[in-house]
């Protein structure tokens, strides 16, 4: 069975592509890197989400904190890293009026198999929970 990107460049020949590139140049810029994404066979639709959604954070940090992308991408990579880090060691980050990150343990319990409809045992874990503060939740109301 073929691969959806060898099915693609069967489809869509060069001189297709470059006519297609001059028409994406009426599209709004999202909706263009998207298919420019795909028609090169870079990256899956749910990466190219991902992306999306992360370029759109570093465009709202440039424009607010009067930073160039490449500056607010920089300052979101060093946030996050320091999130996951401290995480990570088992500790919290509270953001006043943002909300507080926390590792929590999950203990082992019971549930059934949806396949064979069997009771198993869930491993106990760690998870990651999320607490809004009053003024982001006050913002969502």
């Amino acid at each position: 069975m073929q691969s959806l990107e060898s099915l693609e460049e069967q489809i869509i020949s060069k001189h297709e592509k470059i006519s297609l590139y001059k028409k994406m140049q009426n599209l709004d810029e999202k909706t263009r890197e998207v298919i420019y994404l795909r028609i090169t066979g870079e990256l899956s639709f749910k990466e190219i989400g991902i992306i999306m959604n992360k370029t759109d954070l570093v465009n709202a940090i440039a424009n607010e904190a009067k930073l160039t992308k490449v500056q607010a991408k920089a300052a979101l990579e060093a946030a996050l890293c320091a999130v996951g880090g401290t995480l990570a060691k088992g500790d919290k980050v509270a953001l006043i009026g943002f909300g507080t990150f926390a590792v929590v343990e999950k203990g082992e319990r019971q549930g059934v198999n949806p396949a064979t409809k069997e009771k198993i045992t869930i491993p106990a874990r760690k998870v990651i929970k999320f607490k809004a503060g009053a003024e982001l939740a006050g913002k969502v109301k």
